[in-house]
């Protein structure tokens, strides 16, 4: 074990060869658990398809809390199927929150259903972390039936404004012509920060129609740079918008 969590560091090679994809998986299989993320971090370096059963084993196997962080950080970055079961697991059975704030946000990103009700419980979270991947969840998710809890949370306006962002982006990718009042109170009202606030033209832009249209057009008026250059870019987001509006915004 000893050799196995030395070896490995030093190798330098562009390519991998089939040799050198035994001794990975020897790695991540009797390596110590930073030799294992070494592996996992040269398999995202080299970006290899062949190197992705690895990463599938990681996940199934490897009960070490930072190896599974960066194994679930691939599993999103190469976009890596069929093993949502075994993330769905671990999330169920871990009490790390680093761990369960990667499972949510990987189980979101695969359009994981049934990790709906898991989100659901992450809003919850004590953790900042675990709360905004739960978030991210349900907007990837994109039932509707978040949106009550989600409006909830951010009428108290007493969140971590990270989460607040994130609660803006999810509203948005869910998608309902409904939410649009609420964002367009967010986006209007000075007691969320305007980094809080910069989020809400391109979720308008998301949900889309006439009556969007008009709140960007309004709020490329805004006194703040950051929002008034994010309704911009909103407006070139709708498809039902004139390529004349968007010049005469521009110019004014």
């Amino acid at each position: 074990a000893l050799m196995l969590g030395v070896f490995f560091p030093i190798m330098n090679f562009s390519k991998l060869t089939d040799d050198q994809i035994k001794k990975f998986e020897k790695t991540l299989k009797f390596g110590v658990p930073s030799a294992r993320k070494a592996v996992l971090k040269k398999i995202e370096e080299l970006k290899e398809e062949k190197t992705y059963s690895l990463i599938e084993y990681t996940v199934k196997n490897d009960n070490n809390d930072e190896v599974l962080i960066l194994a679930y950080q691939l599993v999103r970055r190469f976009e890596i199927k069929g093993l949502e079961e075994y993330i769905f697991k671990t999330l169920e059975q871990t009490q790390n929150n680093n761990v369960k704030s990667q499972a949510l946000r990987t189980l979101g990103q695969m359009k994981y259903s049934k990790a709906f009700k898991k989100a659901l419980e992450g809003l919850k979270s004590e953790d900042a972390q675990v709360k905004s991947s739960a978030i991210f969840t349900l907007g990837e998710l994109k039932n509707k039936k978040a949106l009550e809890k989600l409006y909830e949370m951010v009428d108290t306006m007493d969140e971590k404004e990270e989460v607040l962002q994130e609660i803006v982006q999810a509203i948005g990718k869910i998608g309902d012509k409904k939410s649009i009042p609420k964002l367009k109170e967010i986006l209007e009202n000075p007691g969320y920060s305007k980094f809080v606030r910069m989020y809400v033209p391109i979720a308008l832009a998301k949900i889309g129609s006439k009556e969007v249209a008009e709140i960007l057009i309004k709020t490329t008026r805004n006194a703040e740079y950051l929002i008034r250059i994010r309704a911009i870019y909103a407006l070139s987001l709708l498809k039902d918008v004139k390529i004349e509006t968007l010049e005469k915004t521009l110019i004014n």
